[in-house]
């Protein structure tokens, strides 16, 4: 399958009149629950509505939900452009890439009202989902004909770098069909799991791995609108299946240690249990980099953390490490089934049905990227004689110093967080040293000025010990505040310092 209405249409007629498992909207403390049957319907007619009014891009400013499910497909299958717009960036930046994407029409659940006339002098169309559906027939589904081609452009995502202007990524229906049908492949997602899905849909990961794999996969799902109730929904729903971010594994491991030395007296998974209910046994972990330690220690609380690696441009995933193999925890696995993956200098490129169409209007971005249909990662990596593919670092990160030395600050970065000291850090050069900006743990910011120098100092001695002289830290900084992030949790480097 090629095309998302080939995917939709084989999802109604497998669906049947009465279906076993449903899609359900967290709101509030109730569960809202849709067969796909009622949310492909629901598509049809906002894809009925868009071949009417012969709109092209089309701006989805709509929470995680269902209806998010509708309005997304509706656009895509009738062959228009869905432009992923994120409802938590500030209203001058929606309005920026509604302008950049050429965006004419927005659908939405809610909007303030003073970015609806935001977009209204701008000359773009704001209409709300029950506006658009409002006067479609449901009738005759399957007689419906998609209007799109395989290789025709059906989706805009703004990137989320660290560094730089967003970049707007043209993926193709191929590149994000292909996704979903290999994740579902690889993941070997079976209909009676469980899925709880909790990332933002405005970005390729939360879009793909997070909502349209697990929707098309058949089984029960879960749709959050907030991360912020992830124990919440976890012990209320109790999912099979969930894909976080590193940072939100963290938090989910530090919550089992604590409940181990709360009640000493369970079990590891019986913690597990008491805290995330009785059926979790996976985490798909993307979108940074995961600590191998703890998808290790996670075993022992009977839950597989299978760490992944993309990018938007891949429209995302590229490998998956299933974790067969305790001891490839800090890999990030194989290539996906259709994809190949090889090192030019060290920098991992891919090549797969995936591969983005280029950047919007960015030509010379484009041609940065992409050679020959291989995209040109930027990050750096290396395969263990076994296959499997570790990152070792940024390529445009990679600081060299005046004596010809490279160094990877990711490399380092991992040193120093292994401390006890140390919870954030980004390291960089300076006139010609190695400096790293140290946010420490809560047990240290505790302590005044002169004690926080001192035990950041130690963890910093302890690192320089493992680290040839060239790359050894010489200065520190001590930070009082996290870092700024993206939406993944990656440190934005493209601020003070950096």
């Amino acid at each position: 399958m090629k095309t998302f209405w080939e995917l939709t249409r084989k999802q109604y007629e497998n669906e049947g009149e009465h279906p076993k498992y449903l899609v359900r909207d967290a709101v509030g403390n109730t569960y809202l629950a849709k067969t796909r049957r009622e949310i492909i319907e629901k598509a049809v007619q906002v894809a009925r509505w868009l071949k009417n009014d012969r709109v092209k891009h089309v701006g989805v400013y709509l929470d995680s939900s269902t209806d998010w499910i509708s309005a997304y497909l509706g656009i895509v299958i009738s062959g228009n452009v869905a432009v992923l717009l994120d409802r938590r960036l500030p209203q001058e930046t929606i309005v920026s890439y509604v302008k950049r994407a050429d965006v004419t029409c927005v659908v939405y659940d809610t909007m303030q009202e003073t970015l609806t006339c935001a977009l209204y002098e701008q000359g773009c169309q704001v209409v709300s989902l029950a506006q658009a559906v409002q006067d479609q027939s449901t009738e005759d589904i399957l007689g419906y004909e998609g209007a799109a081609q395989s290789d025709a452009l059906c989706t805009m995502v703004f990137t989320s770098g660290t560094t730089g202007q967003a970049k707007c990524v043209m993926l193709s229906q191929t590149n994000i069909v292909s996704n979903i049908v290999d994740t579902i492949s690889i993941c070997d997602y079976t209909a009676d799991q469980s899925f709880l899905s909790v990332l933002p849909v405005a970005h390729a990961f939360g879009m793909t791995q997070c909502t349209l794999a697990p929707f098309f996969n058949g089984g029960d799902m879960l749709i959050a609108t907030s991360h912020l109730d992830l124990l919440k929904n976890m012990q209320r729903y109790q999912p099979t299946f969930t894909v976080l971010i590193p940072m939100m594994l963290e938090f989910l491991y530090q919550r089992l240690r604590g409940m181990q030395k709360r009640f000493p007296q369970l079990s590891k998974r019986e913690a597990a249990e008491k805290l995330f209910g009785h059926n979790l046994r996976y985490i798909g972990v993307g979108g940074a980099a995961s600590n191998a330690d703890t998808v290790r220690a996670m075993l022992d609380y009977g839950i597989t953390v299978r760490p992944g690696y993309g990018m938007t441009e891949n429209a995302p995933m590229a490998t998956v490490n299933l974790l067969q193999n305790p001891a490839q925890a800090a890999s990030i696995g194989e290539p996906m089934q259709h994809t190949q993956i090889k090192l030019v200098d060290g920098e991992i490129w891919i090549h797969s049905p995936s591969v983005m169409l280029g950047y919007y209007k960015d030509a010379d971005a484009t041609a940065e990227m992409l050679s020959d249909r291989w995209l040109k990662t930027g990050d750096l990596g290396r395969f263990d004689e076994k296959g499997a593919l570790y990152l070792t670092g940024r390529k445009k990160n990679l600081i060299v110093l005046s004596s010809g030395e490279n160094i990877s600050p990711e490399y380092i970065e991992q040193l120093l967080r292994e401390s006890e000291s140390v919870r954030e850090v980004c390291v960089s050069e300076k006139n010609d040293h190695i400096l790293a900006e140290i946010y420490p743990t809560d047990a240290v910011l505790e302590k005044d000025a002169a004690g926080r120098e001192a035990a950041v100092l130690e963890a910093v001695n302890q690192t320089n010990q493992r680290l040839p002289f060239y790359s050894r830290v010489m200065d520190i900084t001590v930070r009082t505040k996290e870092f700024p992030k993206n939406i993944y949790g990656k440190i934005v480097r493209a601020y003070g310092l950096f």
